[in-house]
């Protein structure tokens, strides 16, 4: 199981050799070995890198097992502006959870520190991670990540091609914020239906898309009174998920998979549509009275 702590002093030499190797064993499939070089150079400076973790206080991600004891697999770390510094997963524990693991806790703090913008400047690697969650290339760089993380103050490269190329990305809260499920059903359709566990279970499969903060997915039934179909009475199981903008095509369609087998399981005699919609950020809500 992945788990959180805070940063130690004892952790700067194991968190440099994981950004280090990270950069080196995954960065090295969308970059030449010049840029890597220029990127993370092999030399350690432990005053340095301690100066800069104390700066960033990174969170870290471990496993503690009962074997081999604890083994630091990631870190990340999220300042007061919105700057995502540094992001790194270990390169044997790719593709098991801890990138997650650690964009959950960034987003969770996030929402309660009330940052309305999310920042950072990432690789060609690291791209298709972050917009997963959300966030959208703003502009591409070769300096802005590079003087961010160096160790000197210039950099030794004899050509622009070897300086790495990073993407400045940007997240808004709102583009996890207020995704509405609307579930419309023929009265007839209804009334063979538990509506609360209903709205529960589509909660649940929209959480497990990743898209959304469970917290903020919005789920309603809405009854048809009469529903016709050349003229005949029809049974109607239809969903309109409303989104803000910004969501990719495979993350829509990712969705609206998970949603039509779902009204599969509970209405298999229905005709069942799903239909997702961008809406604009102006969104306006009225509190209650």
């Amino acid at each position: 199981m992945i788990q959180i702590r805070a940063f130690h002093e004892a952790d700067v030499k194991s968190l440099w050799e994981l950004f280090h190797h990270t950069i080196h064993d995954v960065n090295r499939k969308d970059y030449s070995q010049a840029q890597l070089d220029a990127w993370s150079p092999h030399q350690f400076d432990k005053e340095l890198w301690a100066e800069r973790y104390q700066k960033i206080q990174p969170m870290i991600a471990y496993i503690d097992d009962p074997e081999s004891g604890m083994t630091i697999v990631g870190y990340a770390d999220l300042q007061k502006d919105g700057l995502i510094d540094h992001f790194f997963c270990h390169h044997q524990y790719q593709g098991q959870g801890v990138g997650r693991t650690l964009m959950h806790e960034i987003l969770h703090f996030a929402q309660h520190g009330q940052l309305p913008r999310l920042y950072s400047h990432v690789s060609l690697t690291a791209k298709p991670f972050f917009e997963h969650y959300g966030f959208r290339v703003v502009k591409k760089s070769r300096s802005t990540y590079m003087e961010s993380c160096s160790q000197t103050s210039s950099w030794n490269t004899q050509s622009k091609s070897e300086t790495p190329l990073f993407f400045s990305i940007c997240f808004h809260s709102g583009a996890k914020a207020m995704p509405h499920l609307i579930i419309e059903l023929d009265k007839q359709t209804a009334d063979q239906h538990d509506l609360q566990h209903l709205c529960e279970r589509f909660h649940h499969q929209l959480c497990k898309t990743e898209l959304f903060r469970p917290e903020q997915i919005k789920v309603r039934v809405y009854l048809m009174e009469a529903n016709t179909k050349n003229g005949l009475q029809s049974n109607v199981a239809h969903l309109t998920l409303k989104i803000l903008a910004g969501r990719t095509t495979e993350q829509k369609q990712s969705a609206a998979k998970i949603l039509i087998q779902t009204l599969s399981e509970y209405f298999p005699a229905a005709e069942k549509t799903v239909e997702i919609m961008d809406i604009s950020e102006i969104y306006l809500k009225s509190p209650a009275p």
